[in-house]
């Protein structure tokens, strides 16, 4: 069997244990109360995409400020800036300018307001929000927290225990000194001369000189502290990690802990009187008080998304936000009516007929499924769930009208349509081998492509699937015909773990090994015509081909995709991870990225033409391209490799144990400081006799084990940090991995941005292999936990 962690290469992984269920993947549901939000864009200079789910936008929220009951803003990853007008019963996206991450709003009224992100970030807007204006901060460091008395004073707080101040509108902002490197996370002033910063290790401040100087006021915890709220000089309340909240009656001198029962938070705390008051945290929690935080009591928000920011109005109306979750509630709180709507779990594949019908392939479960079917018949403004299918994971569809098409998956599964994605059929494979790609020509001929060197055709719309023989060990990743004869399969030797191009001329009785000029898996594959093709790799190697596979061009764009499309042979499309989307009109010779609006992985991308297409990732994103002209993107010219490309640097081969393959997921690809994080293990074993092995699985530096999390029989060793196993591995044949590990490790909330790196042994004898897991790790101490629309595993 060959190894999960190359069949999903260039896919970020969002695996989540408990049952193997992923509970941050829900579907977040229809919007209720409102009507459909104005789709949020992102501009390319030859087109924007859309957001068309989730709605009104898929990116994490971290902040909500509203002045009236029907003026709001809502602020958060990539730049992300969205208003409403009614009450939020419709948003529409504004333009920051920026792409680096929004975390605080603050307004003033309807037209003047302020927002601070990472890098320093300021932000002000003097019209509503029609247009923003970028402001000197004086610093680098990340902003996480503002608060303005008036129109022209306002203070900002971040990273690195940075407070800046402004007395004329942000014109200027000028540092305040403040004896601490803490982290500072939260910032309140009730008049020009008095306010409250908090920040990590339980850290509070004070002033009563407008900032000139501040002093520390004892908070008696060494918990972080995220939030703060005052409704006068003398009274206010702060909050923090460890779910406390302290208040004080006296400005500062004494707080006394008010347990509130926020899990993870609260991340957010917003008082209208000196009783009346909320709090927001993870899974969803709110609280609220009306007795001046004596008391706390939980309410029903309906969603398991972490939350990270409140406003109200008034004692009854207001919002809450988190991932792309908006909530909002008209009688206090009693009942809280979410105002997004969509689908949160991750998808795999999009194929679209015309400008009009189209479908989207995902799973709420990856690995085990089962796999849920998105259908729109205008265009994708509106999608909705046509079907779920049992069994495990499906990884591709295809359709060759708007009732007949397939979807292919794990375990040789081919499930067939005959009304447009309502009712599917499975069909007999003749093979469990993993199916990665399907591509028909139309109703009757068609072709499957996948793990153990298999490629199957079918000429009776899959009554009935014929093995052929591609001759070379290979896993296939994708399969693709231009007419009944002429077709290519990509992937990469099981043998050598390099990549692997394969053709026929005819209809795949034969198959020809052709030189992709590349050493990386070959994920994704575009036919254009008997002549023309396009493939995407790892490490960003794009590869074309003019002459039906003779030569293979490489074109290095110095990104990582995962997934192409193409019109023609001059026109096509690219993506993959950090919401990355690349563009040519010259055949490649050049590549111009467009802007995504979102960081999310994306995994699938397809075009009718040149004017519409749709791309689809984790988070359930979907986004639809609009084109505003067929004008070339400007674009640095890519260098185009010559066939004899040498690779910059060769990895010594890992000793491999015959018949095994050893595989390690990752639950996500970036995570922050305070996450946590889980692990799968695999092991694989394709004899027919069991395999006697001993496994290792140091935990890295920069994070921990959480107790009682451990399955599939390893044991902790505290003395080397690090689980151990050994035993026999039975022979393999069923549905499910010989052997199977998990774990779950905690993030440190100090962890420096950078990597986590977690790497299991496995050792026969004298052999030892192995397989290693890498997440991304980005330093945001002032966030708990990650929502990226959804709860964090």
């Amino acid at each position: 069997m060959v190894k999960r962690n190359h069949l999903l290469q260039g896919i970020a992984c969002a695996l989540a244990i408990s049952v193997l269920v992923i509970a941050n993947f829900p579907e977040l549901g229809p919007a209720s109360g409102g009507g459909a939000s104005a789709p949020a864009r992102a501009a390319s200079g030859d087109g924007e995409w859309i957001w068309q789910n989730p709605l009104p936008q898929g990116n994490s929220l971290f902040s909500v400020a509203f002045v009236d009951s029907l003026t709001g803003w809502a602020v958060g990853l990539n730049g992300t800036i969205i208003k409403t007008s009614d009450g939020g019963a419709t948003w529409s996206l504004q333009g920051s300018g920026v792409t680096e991450d929004l975390m605080s709003a603050a307004f003033l009224d309807a037209q003047t307001g302020w927002v601070v992100g990472l890098k320093g970030i300021i932000l002000k807007t003097a019209n509503g929000g029609l247009t923003w204006t970028r402001q000197g901060s004086g610093t680098s460091h990340g902003l996480i927290s503002l608060s303005f008395v008036d129109a022209q004073t306002g203070w900002a707080v971040g990273d690195a225990g940075t407070i800046v101040k402004t007395s004329d509108g942000g014109n200027t902002w000028n540092r305040q000194p403040v004896a601490t490197a803490n982290w500072l996370r939260g910032v309140d002033f009730v008049d020009a001369q008095t306010g409250f910063v908090v920040g990590s290790s339980g850290m509070i401040l004070r002033t009563t000189d407008g900032g000139a100087t501040w002093t520390p006021a004892p908070s008696g915890t060494d918990a972080g502290l995220y939030t703060v709220s005052f409704v006068d000089a003398l009274t206010g309340w702060v909050g923090g990690g460890t779910g406390a909240i302290l208040k004080t009656t006296d400005g500062g001198n004494t707080w006394t802990p008010q347990p509130a029962g926020v899990f993870g938070g609260p991340n957010s705390l917003r008082f209208v009187d000196g009783r009346t008051g909320w709090g927001v945290g993870a899974n969803g929690t709110i609280v609220r008080t009306t007795d001046g935080g004596n008391t706390w009591t939980p309410q029903t928000s309906g969603t398991a998304t972490v939350l990270y920011g409140v406003s109200f109005v008034n004692a009854q109306t207001g919002w809450a936000v988190g991932g792309s979750t908006i909530l909002k509630t008209t009688n206090g709180g009693a009942t809280w009516t979410g105002l997004s709507s969509g689908f949160g779990f991750p998808l795999n594949s999009v194929r679209f007929l015309d400008a009009s019908n189209g479908w989207a392939l995902g799973t709420e479960t990856i690995v085990w499924g089962p796999s849920d079917i998105l259908r729109t018949s205008n265009g994708g403004n509106t999608w909705t769930k046509a079907a779920t299918i049992a069994g495990r994971e499906l990884k591709s569809l295809d359709f060759v009208d708007t009732q007949t098409g397939w979807a292919v998956g794990y375990d040789g599964a081919i499930h067939k349509t005959v009304d447009g994605g309502v009712t599917w059929s499975p069909q007999s494979s003749g093979t469990t081998a993993n199916l990665n790609s399907v591509d028909f020509i139309d109703q009757q001929t068609g072709w499957v492509a996948g793990t153990g060197s298999t490629i199957s055709k079918t000429t009776d719309g899959g009554a009935t699937w014929m093995l052929q023989s591609p001759g070379i060990s290979a896993a296939f990743m994708s399969v693709a015909f231009s007419n009944a004869q002429n077709g290519w399969a990509v992937g990469f030797s099981t043998v050598s773990f390099s990549a692997v191009i394969i053709r026929t001329t005819d209809g795949g009785a034969t198959w020809t090994a052709q030189t992709p000029n590349t050493t990386v898996t070959v994920n994704s594959l575009k036919v254009v015509d008997a002549q023309t093709a396009w493939a995407v790799g790892g490490y960003g190697n794009i590869l074309k081909t003019t002459n039906g596979g003779a030569i293979w061009t490489v074109q290095l764009v110095g990104a990582s995709v995962s997934s192409i499309t193409a019109v023609d042979a001059q026109t096509a499309w690219a993506v993959g991870a950090n919401g990355t989307i690349l563009h040519t009109t010259d055949g490649g010779a050049t590549w111009a990225a467009q802007a995504a609006g979102t960081t999310d992985s994306l995994t699938s991308v397809d075009f009718v033409d040149a004017q519409a297409g749709w791309t689809v990732g984790l988070g359930g994103t979907i986004l639809h391209f609009v084109a505003a002209s067929m004008s070339p993107p400007t674009a640095t010219p890519v260098p185009t490799a010559t066939p004899t490309r040498t690779p910059a640097a060769t990895a010594t081969p890992t000793p491999s144990i015959p018949n095994l393959s050893v595989t390690k997921l990752a639950s996500k690809n970036l995570v922050f400081p305070g996450d946590p994080l889980t692990y799968l293990i695999f092991l694989d074993n394709s004899s027919q006799e069991g395999i006697t092995l001993s496994l290792t699985d140091t935990i890295p530096a920069g994070t921990s084990l959480i107790t009682g999390t451990v399955s599939g029989g390893a044991v902790y060793s505290p003395t080397i940090n690090s689980l151990l196993w050994s035993g026999t591995v039975p022979p393999g044949g069923s549905s499910l991995p010989s052997q199977f590990f998990s774990f779950r490790t905690a993030i440190d909330s100090e962890f420096s941005a950078g990597a986590v790196t977690n790497t299991v042994r496995v050792s026969e004898g004298t052999i030892t292999t192995g397989a290693s897991a890498r997440t991304d790790v980005r330093r945001w101490t002032f966030l708990p936990l990650l929502a990226r629309g959804v709860s964090g595993w």
